[in-house]
């Protein structure tokens, strides 16, 4: 005997629009409690981050405000030509008081470069308040003529000042007249670089050295230590013939009596002019 089925019993339409709302309400007061719960966690971070920046706020005000971290000290270090007293002193009247942290240890290195005999510094702050630079200095390569004064000049072509103890029987570049700025540094430069040519190239001939002219276009003119012919070298490869001439020199003084000029320029071959009688 078959049961006859029973069919579902559909909710009047007024039931099931009734359905609908009480989701809606419910969707609506999840919805509610979740903004009211993010929102609460956005304002505790809000909050906690202002404390955070209230808290920086505050620190670096001290630091950087503190009359605790004010400099007092100008430490300068490995000096030996620069002038120490000179370096602080400058410091001191720009820097002195002022907080550590506020200044510009890069604009220190700049001034601190202004005393001529340094090349480079570093800057490093020092709490409390003691700003310490460390010095490098400039090697004095030659002795230059220029515009009748003697100056010492680095490899570089840096004018350091005129001579004085620093001087240590370097080699004079002369022959500079009517040079000036960059034509003048790069005249300068080439000339250091010629002396640490023959350095290496003829050691025994560079320690003899007095001085080198750059008057002529093609030739320089060379005088050595102790007196002696000029000796005329080839700019372009001045160590040419040198060590030469000085295993030579004696014998061709024996042969040719005293000498004008000995020029070095040519290939395998070294000419001579002897002094008239």
């Amino acid at each position: 005997m078959k049961v006859p089925k029973r069919r579902p019993v559909l909710a009047g339409l007024d039931q099931k629009y009734w359905r609908r709302k009480a989701n809606r309400r419910v969707r609506k007061q999840r919805l509610t409690k979740k903004l009211i719960g993010w929102t609460g966690i956005v304002l505790a971070n809000a909050l906690i981050a202002g404390g955070i920046v209230f808290a920086a706020l505050e620190a670096s005000a001290k630091l950087f405000g503190g009359p605790e971290f004010a400099i007092e000290t100008f430490r300068v270090e490995h000096t030996q030509r620069a002038s120490r007293s000179g370096i602080e002193e400058r410091l001191a009247r720009r820097y002195a008081g002022r907080n550590i942290f506020s200044v510009n240890l890069y604009e220190i290195e700049r001034m601190a470069t202004l005393d001529p005999w340094v090349l480079a510094a570093s800057v490093k702050r020092v709490l409390p308040g003691t700003i310490r630079v460390r010095v490098i200095e400039r090697r004095p390569a030659a002795v230059a003529l220029i515009g009748g004064v003697a100056h010492l000049v680095d490899r570089e072509g840096y004018v350091i000042g005129m001579t004085g103890t620093g001087a240590d029987d370097l080699p004079v570049i002369t022959g500079l007249s009517g040079l000036e700025g960059d034509t003048l540094v790069a005249a300068l430069r080439r000339g250091v670089a010629m002396l640490e040519r023959l350095s290496v190239r003829a050691p025994l001939f560079a320690e003899r050295l007095s001085e080198l002219n750059f008057s002529e276009p093609f030739h320089v003119t060379v005088r050595t230590i102790g007196g002696g012919p000029r000796l005329l070298l080839d700019p372009e490869m001045i160590e040419r013939n040198v060590n030469r001439w000085l295993d030579l020199s004696q014998a061709i003084r024996d042969r040719a009596g005293a000498l004008n000029y000995v020029d070095l320029r040519w290939a395998q071959r070294i000419v001579v002019k002897p002094m008239r009688p």
